[in-house]
């Protein structure tokens, strides 16, 4: 079955551009929604909606959908995060959980594996709690998760962790580590270079919601590669995979209150359930990635 009524939130966003991008090579119908909508200029199926409103409600149940793809969200760091970012973010979920429980639509949203909180010392599964406090994006996004289980909806919940792609900030570590390299300048890691992350890629993240829009089990399921690395292993990868780099690499001389966070995530039950496997290789993305800068 292909959805006629599939809509997908965020769709200028990182992943939700990524989404739409997908559903296009393959075909699908789809109903893009944006706040600015970049993405879709001129295409009747993208629409300009501001889901902090309560009018969107209405606005998504005049599209009758089948399944929402909830990829919409204002990610800390951002230009907004100093103009209620939380609160925004809040609104659009009450409203996306809103629409769906009044339409009876399915539902895929984009968690993150912030609500286990940072650090992270041991390995997190699903049905754990937070290992620490937790930041305020961390908890929205648990608050958000509890209200879908709240409302029986048919959901699958996606804690993804440190999803990356071509168009990602500046801010981040990856994007800042591969322009230093680029330019032989040193790369300079926080505290001991300990911090570890596991970056995903987009693509592979849209695949997995493609390959799952008929899913039958719901549930919460943490999305990662199962390859943690640390900002010093980072580092020197950055270095190996871009041809001709000189750059030293060196301590910033600034303490990371997050240096003993493992990035460790359990992924038997998606791989199981939905099939999880990251296809793209972080070296290619490196080298990809210095090209273009």
């Amino acid at each position: 079955m292909i959805y006629k009524k599939l809509i997908v939130t965020g769709a200028s966003g990182m992943i939700g551009a990524e989404v739409c991008k997908v559903l296009e090579t393959k075909g699908i119908p789809f109903e893009g929604i944006t706040f600015e909508n970049k993405s879709g200029i001129g295409k009747s199926h993208y629409h300009s909606i501001d889901l902090a409103s309560k009018v969107s409600i209405k606005k998504i149940e005049a599209l009758n959908p089948c399944l929402i793809i909830h990829c919409a969200a204002i990610i800390p760091g951002s230009k907004k995060e100093n103009h209620g970012y939380l609160e925004i973010n809040e609104r659009i979920d009450k409203n996306i959980i809103e629409a769906s429980s009044r339409t009876g639509s399915k539902l895929i949203y984009l968690s993150s594996t912030a609500v286990y909180g940072f650090p992270l010392e041991t390995v997190a599964f699903e049905k754990d709690g937070p290992q620490t406090e937790l930041t305020s994006y961390g908890l929205y996004k648990r608050k958000s998760e509890a209200e879908i289980l709240k409302k029986n909806i048919k959901a699958l919940i996606l804690r993804v962790n440190a999803p990356y792609s071509y168009s990602q900030s500046t801010k981040t570590i990856l994007w800042r580590f591969i322009n230093d390299a680029k330019r032989n300048l040193p790369l300079k890691y926080y505290g001991k270079g300990q911090r570890r992350q596991d970056f995903t890629y987009v693509g592979d993240i849209a695949e997995l919601i493609i390959d799952n829009l008929e899913f039958t089990v719901s549930g919460i399921f943490n999305i990662s590669t199962g390859n943690p690395i640390s900002m010093f292993e980072l580092a020197h990868k950055i270095k190996n995979t871009i041809p001709g780099c000189a750059s030293s690499i060196i301590p910033a001389g600034i303490v990371d209150d997050q240096e003993n966070h493992s990035a460790e995530y359990d992924l038997e039950k998606a791989r199981k359930h939905l099939g999880w496997k990251s296809q793209f290789l972080l070296e290619d993305f490196i080298l990809n990635m210095s090209k273009r800068i």
